[in-house]
């Protein structure tokens, strides 16, 4: 992965995110399983964001 494309980094952390959530949801920490989810929307939207910045 390289960390200097933002439409690569966006899309890792929507990936390890994605793994997260439920980890954090089975081990009871329901707080964190949902700032993991919001990370993910977030990290899902700025890849996207950037992908259509770059079909400009």
């Amino acid at each position: 992965m390289d960390p200097s494309d933002p439409v690569r980094s966006a899309s890792y952390i929507e990936e390890i995110t994605s793994q997260l959530v439920p980890i954090a949801q089975r081990s009871g920490m329901e707080f964190l399983a949902y700032l993991l989810e919001m990370a993910r929307i977030e990290a899902h939207a700025q890849a996207n964001a950037s992908v259509l910045e770059n079909d400009d």
